[in-house]
């Protein structure tokens, strides 16, 4: 949600330039009752979708296996890919990088996207095609991207003011960091104990 937002507000342009003294401000999209588009729906996505509702957005998902809850209780429509593509504002990514989704947004889908639509991906930087990425950005085809994670560290899209770039930093909070350790204890004690545990890979 705060890609999203700084994305679709060029927060991170404004900090650069208001900190030089430079007053420039480029007109932004707002998300309150905009259409996002959700690619994966399971933990991740889901907690999108319910953060989302609060904006009032409509919300287009797409994933092999369909949430009924999110049907139930968060309005959400299952579309297919191309569908979501065509009539997304917001569309943000939490599929795993596998050889289907290996570079699934490539050169045909941002030609398919709305002239201002904002690209955010919080899964793998396989997914997306950054030459292409770049290349639409730069020539205007979407509006702006954020990335938690790229291909490698020489990225095409380093340097284009419309792309928000992250090292891959989404659970780098105090409470992420706690429950990941309270959940390895956890772990730990159900083998002992159990023989087995909730999460195990």
């Amino acid at each position: 949600m705060a890609l999203m937002l700084c994305a679709a507000r060029h927060v991170p342009f404004l900090n650069e330039h208001t900190q030089k003294g430079e007053f420039v401000r480029p007109v932004g999209v707002e998300m309150y009752k905009k259409t996002l588009g959700v690619i994966g729906t399971g933990r991740i996505g889901a907690g999108v979708v319910k953060r989302a509702s609060g904006f009032e957005m409509k919300i287009l998902c797409h994933d092999i296996y369909e949430n009924e809850e999110l049907k139930k209780n968060h309005n959400v429509a299952y579309v297919d890919f191309d569908t979501l593509v065509r009539e997304s504002d917001f569309i943000s990514i939490h599929t795993p990088l596998t050889d289907r989704t290996y570079h699934l947004f490539n050169n045909e889908v941002f030609d398919r996207m709305k002239p201002n639509a904002v690209l955010v991906n919080t899964a793998r930087g396989g997914i997306i095609d950054e030459e292409p990425l770049a290349r639409a950005l730069q020539e205007h085809k979407i509006g702006a991207a954020a990335l938690d994670e790229t291909e490698s560290k020489t990225s095409p899209l380093l340097g284009i003011d419309t792309c928000i770039l992250t090292p891959h930093a989404g659970a780098c909070t105090r409470e992420a960091s706690s429950n990941m350790s309270l959940m390895a204890v956890q772990n730990l004690l159900d083998v002992l104990e159990l023989g087995n545990c909730e999460h195990s890979v």
